[in-house]
C-alpha cells in the first residue's frame, strides 16, 4: 500500500472523518477539529502547529474530504448590525435558486434596504 502522505515526517491518516457537520468554510477548521479529537492529551497551541505541519503534507485528494465538508457546512454571514442581518437574510430569500429570482422578495428587499437607508441618513444629521 502506497503511504498516504508526501512527506516522511508526516504520519499516515488511520481513522476517518467523522460526519459531524462544523458550522464553518475553512477546510483546515474541519481539519484541525478532527486532529484536536484524535489527539486530545497534546495542549491546544502545540497541536495547532503539528496540525498544520500535517495540513501541509497532505494530498489534495486527502484535503478534499475537509473541502467537501466546508461547502455541505451551513454557514451563514451573521453580522453585529441587526439590521444587516435582515437586509441579507431578505437577499439570500430572493435568490433561493439558482435560475429563478423570487421577485416578491427582491421587492421587499429593496424595500428594506430604502427604509434602512433613510434611518442612516437620519441618525447622521
Amino acid at each position: 500500500m502506497p503511504p498516504l502522505s508526501k512527506c516522511a515526517s508526516c504520519s499516515p491518516r488511520i481513522s476517518k472523518p467523522r460526519v459531524k457537520q462544523s458550522r464553518t468554510r475553512n477546510p483546515f477548521l474541519h481539519f484541525f477539529a478532527e486532529y484536536s479529537r484524535n489527539n486530545k492529551d497534546v495542549k491546544t497551541s502545540v497541536a495547532a502547529i503539528k496540525a498544520g505541519k500535517e495540513w501541509k503534507c497532505l494530498r489534495n485528494s486527502e484535503k478534499k474530504i475537509y473541502e467537501d465538508m466546508s461547502a455541505r457546512s451551513k454557514y451563514v454571514y451573521r453580522s453585529r448590525d441587526k439590521d444587516l442581518n435582515k437586509f441579507l437574510k431578505h437577499l439570500r430569500q430572493s435568490f433561493t435558486n439558482s435560475n429563478e429570482i423570487n421577485v416578491a422578495e427582491l421587492k421587499a428587499t429593496i424595500n428594506f434596504l430604502e427604509r434602512w437607508k433613510t434611518k442612516v441618513l437620519r441618525g447622521l444629521k
